[in-house]
């Protein structure tokens, strides 16, 4: 009985001393991230909806400027402070392209796993970033969960895209379900310290996120089930619902440092999901580094206001050297105006005199179309009396020739009468002759 006793107690011992080992190497090692990695610089931490705010611009008009400089060679997330990081992981990784080497280098995937830690400075976002460099601070803890019932919990945006993606699933013939989504801190420890434990650090590190590293701790990640029918719908859909895969399989192994986990989908709303998805950028580290990250948007940030303060003071330039050339044109303007009015008030002078001249001629012209008036009636009037005098002439002419002519029938009708008296006197003389 005793030594059943003291083998339990023995077992018991070597159990918590395995535990508190494991629980020591975890702090020692969250201990460890606090103390390395790069260097930080001392510029406020830039959300991407400040910048976007500042600037003036929409997502989709950000995600262009990005694409117009690079089309030009430029890459606007080129941080200096990294150049020689840059230069040193393409020379490690010359298949990756420069704007990848960048956005790689910019989140410290470079510098190695649980290395250059950094703790999340936006964990309200559900665009942060965490993984085994970005770390979400030890006492946060997701706002906004929705109860999902069985004691499981969902951020409420994920929540609403998921049942959104779900229903479309279904309308597509696939059965998919939810097997595990937020975790607490205290669950992701009891998660870790279990696999280290029954598998060693190393093993461990390729399956389960460190406390403090798991996506899951933001409530923005779904594991699904019945996932593996699905999943070249969901390859080719889930942008629509802002879900991205977030450890691909192949090379991207050794950038997100997790084995292929297929049934891990993780929200970042579907902007930024389709852009990714548009711009065929498979690890969200990629996209974060190039677009998110708060050094590389008050980079841009820079640039943009110095192209804008250069444009703004070239638009300056060109205004004031339009209102110049105004401001001369407008000289000109008043000179002509001048001379104008000069030529102007002459010629109402010229206009004065001759008008005076034109009005003491129009005198005299009255005066003479007077004296010719007056000339005009004189001869108008001596006309009438001549007219007069010619048409009574004509008229005692034509009474005399009518009188001379009445004088002549009447001399003639009295010879005739006296003639035709005379016959018949004799007529009368021989009727009384022949009588007697």
């Amino acid at each position: 009985m005793r030594i059943r006793l003291l083998s339990a107690i023995i077992i018991s011992l070597i159990v918590v001393i395995t535990f508190s080992q494991a629980a020591v190497a975890v702090e020692a090692v969250v201990g460890a991230e606090a103390t390395t990695g790069a260097e930080e610089t001392d510029l406020p931490h830039l959300s991407l909806a400040e910048f976007l705010d500042e600037l003036k611009l929409s997502f989709d008009d950000y995600l262009a400027l990005v694409a117009n400089y690079a089309a030009e060679g430029i890459h606007l997330h080129f941080l200096e402070q990294n150049a020689a990081r840059y230069a040193q992981y393409q020379n490690d990784n010359p298949d990756l392209s420069v704007s990848t080497v960048i956005a790689y280098v910019n989140v410290n995937v470079d510098i190695g796993f649980y290395r250059g830690i950094q703790i999340v400075p936006d964990p309200d976002s559900i665009y942060l970033l965490v993984n085994k460099n970005f770390k979400l601070p030890t006492d946060w803890e997701p706002d906004y969960l929705v109860d999902l019932g069985r004691g499981r919990n969902l951020h409420e945006e994920a929540e609403e895209h998921f049942d959104l993606m779900r229903s479309a699933l279904r309308d597509a013939g696939y059965n998919v379900g939810l097997r595990s989504v937020y975790r607490s801190f205290g669950r992701q420890t009891n998660s870790y310290n279990r696999n280290v434990n029954n598998y060693g650090r190393w093993s461990a590190d390729q399956a389960v996120a460190r406390p403090g590293h798991s996506e899951h701790q933001t409530g923005l990640t779904v594991d699904l089930t019945g996932f593996r029918p699905a999943l070249p719908w969901l390859a080719e859909n889930a942008h629509d619902f802002g879900f991205i895969l977030r450890y691909p399989d192949g090379e991207y192994k050794k950038y997100h440092g997790y084995m292929y986990e297929p049934w891990h989908w993780r929200h970042v709303g579907t902007a930024i999901a389709t852009a990714m998805y548009n711009e065929g950028i498979a690890l969200y580290e990629e996209f974060y580094g190039k677009y998110l990250l708060s050094d590389v948007l008050h980079n841009i940030r820079a640039i943009v206001l110095e192209e804008r303060s250069v444009t703004e003071a070239g638009q300056r330039e060109l205004l004031e050297s339009e209102e110049r050339a105004k401001q001369a044109e407008q000289a000109l303007l008043d000179r002509e105006r001048e001379i104008l009015e000069n030529r102007i008030a002459e010629l109402e002078e010229s206009n004065l005199s001759l008008s005076n001249e034109i009005t003491a001629r129009a005198a005299s012209f009255d005066e003479l179309k007077n004296l010719l008036q007056n000339i005009d009636n004189t001869k108008q009037d001596d006309g009438f009396w001549i007219w007069i005098t010619i048409v009574a002439g004509v008229v005692l002419i034509c009474i005399i020739v009518i009188a001379v002519m009445l004088r002549m029938i009447v001399i003639d009708v009295i010879n005739n009468i006296v003639n035709a008296i005379k016959r018949l006197f004799g007529i009368i003389k021989n009727i009384f002759k022949k009588d007697k």
